[in-house]
């Protein structure tokens, strides 16, 4: 009876054992794997700081890029340096105490040398996993400056200006042209930058799209100003409180995708910010001229389309995340050529170069270059 209930539970501790020998064996070459494309890219990193020192960058936004980069270049650094640090002290462990025969068996078996090394590889593991989720986000801001720098330099020019209105206190910009051009993330980055934040007392964001809903509209800027809208139900009881909440604070107003015409629904709520101090703006953005115009724009940008070096950039960088050189090198001539398709628009560049993450042989990218997108 009782060899008959150990032999099962035998089995069974082999085959745990097994499994775990497995999963540490795994977890081994999976931190190798990551651990080599960490080295590999933290070379890349040192190159483009290096390169960035030499040629002095002085645009803000860059330069607050450059500086996360920084940063994690050297979580990075840290990361390599334990690993390294804890391959030595397990050589220096193996050495004193056990020949190279016991140490085999130790690795099967031992479990103070699985526990620890295990738990340490696991350690490590998780920190690689967090830089390089880091990297990827830090990645991704770059992707959306890209040939943008200059006219984020304008319209944060334009939002830190003096009005140049006489009798009213708000400018408004207008951001105008085609969908996908870029409008709403030039608009992100003057919103979001240093400079603008601390000009400005209170910074309001809204999309509006269609329709142009005037009471919706005056709600969210009341529950941005943190104003409770509970008993306001009408335009006529909801513009007054606009009106008050904003009163003699400089103001910015951003309305993202703009597409009315109607110049009666805009002029009740441009009313109503009349109350705002002088230096207050209203950045719009839209893709038409005449929507413009009919908000009494004062100055206008005309967004063009992105250079061919620049809109190849963000497809590439998009297509290519995470693959090999080699990779790289067998795709990049074909990834060119469907990059210019994307007609100088970033959207239509990152949504293409999404697209093309998942396909990995040139026949599969030849079909999408030749096909009817």
């Amino acid at each position: 009876m009782a060899d008959a209930l150990v032999s099962p539970i035998l089995e069974l501790l082999i085959k745990i054992t097994a499994q775990q020998v497995q999963e540490e064996v795994n977890l081994v070459v999976g931190v190798k794997k990551q651990l080599d494309k960490l080295k590999s890219n933290l070379i890349d990193i040192q190159s483009v700081l290096e390169d960035a020192e030499r040629k002095q960058v002085k645009d803000k936004a860059v330069r607050v890029w450059l500086d996360k980069l920084k940063d994690v270049c050297y979580d990075m650094d840290d990361v390599l340096d334990e690993w390294s640090t804890a391959i030595l002290t397990w050589e220096m462990d193996e050495e004193n105490t056990c020949s190279l025969k016991k140490m085999r068996c130790s690795f099967m078996g031992s479990p103070c040398f699985c526990l620890n090394q295990g738990v340490r590889r696991r350690d490590i593991a998780l920190k690689i996993k967090a830089v390089t989720e880091k990297l990827d986000e830090i990645a991704k801001e770059k992707v959306i400056v890209w040939g943008q720098d200059d006219e984020k330099k304008s319209v944060v020019s334009m939002l830190l200006a003096e009005s140049s209105q006489e009798a009213w206190n708000v400018d408004v910009i207008s951001l105008v042209g085609l969908g996908g051009i870029g409008k709403t993330t030039l608009a992100q980055l003057a919103f979001k930058d240093a400079e603008v934040t601390a000009h400005f007392e209170k910074k309001i964001w809204l999309c509006v799209s269609e329709p142009f809903d005037e009471v919706r509209i005056a709600k969210l800027i009341l529950n941005q100003l943190k104003v409770s809208t509970s008993n306001l139900d009408d335009l006529q009881s909801l513009l007054p409180s606009v009106s008050q909440s904003i009163n003699r604070k400089r103001v910015l107003l951003v309305l993202d995708d703009v597409w009315t015409e109607n110049h009666r629904q805009w002029e009740q709520l441009k009313l109503s910010l009349a109350s705002c101090a002088r230096g207050s703006k209203i950045l719009v953005t839209t893709r038409k001229d005449a929507m413009a115009t009919m908000m009494g724009t004062d100055h206008q940008i005309d967004l063009g389309t992105l250079s061919d070096d620049v809109y190849r950039s963000i497809f590439n960088h998009v297509a290519f995340d995470k693959r090999s050189k080699e990779e790289r090198e067998r795709l990049i001539d074909i990834g060119n050529k469907i990059a210019n398709r994307c007609k100088g628009l970033p959207l239509v560049a990152k949504v293409l170069g999404g697209l093309m993450q998942s396909k990995r042989t040139s026949k599969e990218w030849e079909h999408v270059l030749y096909s009817e997108l």
